[in-house]
C-alpha cells in the first residue's frame, strides 16, 4: 500500500500492515506451540471493591487435565515492583499489587486466580468453577471525587487515594494569561480508551534450566521495559531474560 498521491495529511492514509494481517499473515501469541506447553487462564473479580473472602479452587482442580490451580497463598512472597510509568514516587510503594489479590481486591477484573491446563479450553472451563467468597465494600467512581475525605480508601493501610503530586511550571504563567487576548477556562473529560484488537492482551513464557534463560513471546510494545520487570521480579539477570516482540493488538 503506497502513500496518497497528496500526501498523507488530510487523505485517508493505509496502514502499510493491514494486508499482511488480514490475510493471516502475522504472528501472534497464539500461534506459538511449545513442546509440552500448558495453558493458564485467569479468574478475575466481578467486583469494584469488595473483601476477599476465600477462593475456593477444588472444583476446577477436579477437572481432567488441569495441572493447577493458584492463589495468592501460594505466592504469598512475590509482590511486583511496578513503578508509576511517569516519574517515580516512593509513596506508590505502599500501593504496590501483587500478582494475586489477597485481601481486598479494588478493581473490576482484579485477577484473584489462575488455573493451568494442558488445554486452553479446559482451563476456560476449569476457571469457571472457581469459586470467589466476596464482601462487597463501597467502590470509588469518580476521579475528581477520589480525593476527597468522605470517599473510602482504595487502600485503607495508606489512608488517601492520592499517592503523589505532580507540578510543572514553566515561565511566567501569571504574565502570559495577562497579556493574553481571550482566556479560555474549560475542564476536559477524556473517555476511557478501549481497543478492539485482534488478539487480547497473552504471552508464551518458556524457562530453560541448563542455560537459566527466560524467554517470553507477547505483545508488549515496551519490550524492554517488561525485559526490565520480568528481571526484578523473577529474580534472573537482566541477560537471562529474553523478550519476543509478536504483533501487537
Amino acid at each position: 500500500m503506497s502513500a496518497p498521491r497528496g500526501g498523507l495529511i488530510g487523505s485517508p492514509a493505509p496502514r502499510r500492515k493491514n494486508r499482511e494481517l488480514l490475510t493471516g499473515g502475522g504472528t501472534y501469541v497464539a500461534d506459538i506451540r511449545l513442546e509440552g506447553q500448558v495453558y493458564a487462564r485467569v479468574v478475575r473479580s466481578p467486583s469494584a471493591h469488595a473483601r476477599l473472602l476465600g477462593v475456593d479452587t477444588s472444583e476446577a482442580l477436579r477437572v481432567g487435565g488441569v495441572v493447577a490451580a493458584i492463589t495468592a497463598k501460594d505466592i504469598d512472597d512475590i509482590r511486583i515492583p511496578i513503578r508509576l510509568p511517569f516519574a517515580e514516587s516512593p509513596e506508590a510503594n505502599a500501593v504496590l499489587q501483587a500478582p494475586l489479590a489477597a485481601d481486598v481486591v479494588r478493581y473490576v477484573g482484579e485477577p484473584v486466580a489462575v488455573v493451568v491446563a494442558y488445554d486452553p479450553y479446559v482451563a476456560e472451563d476449569a476457571a469457571e468453577l472457581v469459586s470467589v467468597d466476596l464482601e462487597e465494600l463501597e467502590p470509588v467512581l469518580d476521579p475528581r471525587e477520589a480525593t476527597e475525605s468522605s470517599q473510602p480508601s482504595v487502600h485503607e493501610s495508606f489512608g488517601s487515594n492520592a499517592i503523589g503530586r505532580l507540578a510543572y511550571r514553566y515561565g511566567d504563567v501569571d504574565e502570559a494569561f495577562a497579556r493574553a487576548d481571550v482566556v479560555v477556562r474549560r475542564r476536559l473529560r477524556v473517555h476511557r480508551l478501549a481497543a478492539a484488537p485482534m488478539e487480547t492482551r497473552g504471552l508464551v513464557a518458556d524457562y530453560d534450566p541448563g542455560s537459566g534463560v527466560l524467554t517470553v513471546w507477547g505483545g508488549a510494545k515496551v519490550k524492554h521495559f517488561t525485559r526490565a520487570l520480568l528481571s526484578r521480579v523473577l529474580g534472573l539477570e537482566l541477560t537471562a531474560v529474553r523478550v519476543i516482540e509478536v504483533e501487537v493488538g
